[in-house]
Parts: C-alpha cells; sequence; structure tokens
C-alpha cells in the first residue's frame, strides 16, 4: 500500500509539472515593448516606471531604448527601433509633417517654464530686442526651436532678423559657452546649465508663459489597446507619485537621471505630472502646425488631422474623466 500511495504520490507531481509546463507554453511572458527615451527630466516618467518595475508589474515589460532628444525619439519609431516614446508636442508635429505615421496616446506631463532663452549679456543683450543682428542658436527639431521663433515673434523679430544657427544636440550648449552664438533656445536641464557655467556673463531673457510645453506618450501604429492601457497604468504610479511622495521621486530621479537630487527637484517642479488628453492640446498642434509651413519645416500645405492621430481609447478605458477632448 505504502508504495503504491507513493507511486500514486509522483504520478501526481509529473502530472502537476506537465500541466504547469503545459501552462507556461501556452501563455508565455509577452514581449517587452521597446521605449524610447533620453535622460532628460521632461522624459524621466518613462525611464522611472521601468525602473521601479511598475510596466512589469502590469504584466507588460518594457525596454529602455536610449536617444538624445525627442527628434531622435521619434526617428526610433520610424526606424522600427522602438515601439512607444514620450516627446514634446513639437517633435510629435514635425514627425508628422515629415509623413511618418504616429498615435499620441496621452499627455503625460507638461510645463510653461521648461524652455529658457539665454543670452550672453557680457555681449550687451540684455532683453529680447537686442538679439535683433545676433546669432541665435536653437535644437531643430525639438520644442527649442518652436520656443526659440516664438520668443522672437513675441519682441517683434522675425527669424531673418537673426541668425539662426543649429546648436549640437550631444552638446547643446557648448557653442553658446565658446562664443559662437550669442543666445540659444534651450530646453531643461540645458538652460540651468548654461548659465550655471557663464555666471554674471549669462542672462536668461524673460516672456510671459505664453506656451505650454506638453510631453506626450507616442506609439506606432499596430500596438492594441491592452498593451498601451498597461504602459499607462505604469506611468500613472510614477505621475502619483510625482504628486504625493515627491520627496521619494526626486530621490528615485536623481538615481535614475544621474542628476543630483537638489538640481533635479529643481527641474522637476517645473512639471505637472498627469496623465490626459485635453481639448486645448488640439489648439497647440494646430498652431505648431501652422507655424512648422510658415517657416518652411514642413512641405505640407494643410495641417494633419489631429483627432485621427490622437488615439484617446487606452486612456479613457484606464481613467474616463481625464479625457476632455471631443472626439
Amino acid at each position: 500500500m505504502k508504495h503504491l500511495l507513493q507511486a500514486a504520490l509522483s504520478g501526481l507531481t509529473l502530472l502537476a509539472c506537465l500541466l504547469h509546463g503545459t501552462a507556461q507554453a501556452e501563455s508565455p511572458s509577452p514581449p517587452a515593448l521597446r521605449l524610447a527615451s533620453a535622460g532628460l527630466p521632461s522624459m524621466s516618467i518613462g525611464l522611472l516606471a521601468a525602473a521601479e518595475g511598475y510596466f512589469d508589474a502590469e504584466g507588460q515589460p518594457v525596454q529602455v531604448v536610449g536617444c538624445i532628444n525627442g527628434k531622435d525619439c521619434i526617428a526610433r519609431i520610424v526606424a522600427g527601433q522602438a515601439d512607444v516614446t514620450i516627446v514634446s508636442d513639437t517633435s510629435l508635429v514635425l514627425g508628422l509633417h515629415a509623413g511618418h505615421r504616429l498615435e499620441l496616446i496621452a499627455t503625460v506631463a507638461s510645463s510653461r517654464r521648461s524652455n529658457q532663452l539665454v543670452a550672453r549679456a557680457d555681449r550687451g543683450i540684455v532683453r529680447g530686442s537686442d538679439l535683433k543682428g545676433r546669432r541665435v542658436g536653437y535644437l531643430a527639431g525639438t520644442s527649442s526651436h518652436f520656443y526659440t521663433e516664438t520668443f522672437l515673434s513675441y519682441h517683434g523679430l522675425t527669424p531673418q532678423d537673426v541668425t539662426l544657427v543649429k546648436l549640437d544636440p550631444v552638446r547643446p550648449i557648448d557653442a553658446l559657452l565658446k562664443g559662437e552664438v550669442d543666445a540659444a533656445g534651450l530646453y531643461h536641464p540645458f538652460g540651468g546649465q548654461a548659465l550655471d557655467d557663464l555666471g554674471p556673463r549669462g542672462k536668461a531673457l524673460e516672456i510671459p508663459p505664453i506656451y505650454t510645453l506638453t510631453m506626450n506618450l507616442v506609439a506606432r501604429p499596430g500596438l492594441s489597446d491592452a498593451q498601451l492601457v498597461k504602459v499607462l497604468r505604469g506611468l500613472q504610479q510614477v505621475a502619483l507619485m510625482m504628486r504625493n511622495e515627491p520627496a521619494q521621486a526626486y530621490t528615485l530621479a536623481s538615481r535614475v537621471l544621474g542628476i543630483p537630487v537638489e538640481r533635479v527637484a529643481v527641474l522637476l517642479r517645473e512639471f505637472d505630472f498627469r496623465l490626459r488628453l485635453d481639448q486645448s492640446l488640439i489648439g497647440t498642434l494646430e498652431t505648431e502646425s501652422r507655424w512648422a509651413m510658415r517657416s518652411g519645416q514642413s512641405a505640407l500645405t494643410e495641417s494633419p488631422d489631429y483627432l485621427d492621430v490622437i488615439r484617446a481609447r487606452p486612456l479613457r478605458q484606464l481613467e474616463p474623466r481625464a479625457v476632455s477632448m471631443v472626439k
């Protein structure tokens, strides 16, 4: 009897192992989605969610693909090297105007003060009107590009009134520090770095906060709603941490971005990390489309239909109240 019982138990153990193996074969782990991201505070929500394992906890692993800035991140998606990214409204608009197929899933952060126009005060530039006839640097295809030309327009200047100079996206402040440009439109953290390095030789030129930068989750076509909901839920965990436990969020961001916690706290406080799709986003995208066509950044003669670009279902499934867009 004892031998029969042992045989029966052994048989059950073997059956359980076989069934477990079959279940694993039938339910393999989902493939990782590739998230293109630069190590910038504005893009950090995705990096922090990955570092804390929030995507894994949702059953949707994510692999981070490094890139330089939003323009480069869009290029990674276009090249088939990434599935999702978090980029500025400007990078998205210019990507669409270049004919690339992209889907806007949600705004994940916004700021009215993340761009700065930093000038060489030692060259007599103390106000916006002093930029006439000067060399002004910008980061092509990014929010810096739109902000720089918007800044000029606010002061009654056109791009033809200055010499616009494309900055090196890897070393964006070098030209300003070396004096190769007289001023530069820079996004975080480079504006602050330039001011720190220039000291009394540098000055941030002020205008009212007329442009609200949005950072947006953008995806290649073809991902399922279920995949995107899981990604959004992971990002939502970081957004909640930013609002409810900022000290913890800043410590995490300092470790992930390699920026001192005191500095990263200053940079991240400029952003409102909140998942949403607001009607006002359409206006921002259409304004930038008109700028892209007027300034020669686009060969299109009319704006893309942004209601077709925006895919609201995943965010609406996660948090219906976060979608105030009429679509």
